[in-house]
């Protein structure tokens, strides 16, 4: 898990998304409490970051943290965070939003 935190704040837009690749694999295993920890606040920081791609690659990697953590960190910072994405400059970032809102709209109660 050090080595993934470590790849999601190198400056290499490669690695950060990366790192969300391997977050995203992790989470099932790393229950509520990690998922809300550690996985998220980085899928959260990586959301903002200037790079597009990035931003694009936390649409295809967030799904699988966002089943596991409470309804309430789910309202309380993943929906905001989706709900700007989905508002993004960028074209694709806004693409792959509409692509997962089912997957998002099941881990709701909005």
């Amino acid at each position: 898990m050090k080595l993934t935190l470590r790849l999601a704040h190198d400056e290499l837009e490669m690695n950060r998304i990366s790192s969300l690749k391997i977050m995203n694999e992790l989470a099932p295993h790393m229950g509520e409490l990690l998922c809300e920890s550690f996985i998220c606040p980085e899928i959260r920081s990586l959301s903002i970051d200037e790079l597009a791609g990035v931003r694009q690659a936390v649409t295809k990697n967030m799904i699988n943290a966002t089943k596991i953590v409470s309804l309430k960190y789910f309202n309380q910072h993943i929906y905001p965070m989706y709900e700007r994405l989905a508002k993004d400059s960028d074209e694709k970032t806004r693409k792959g939003c509409a692509e997962i809102i089912s997957e998002i709209a099941k881990c709701s109660d909005l």
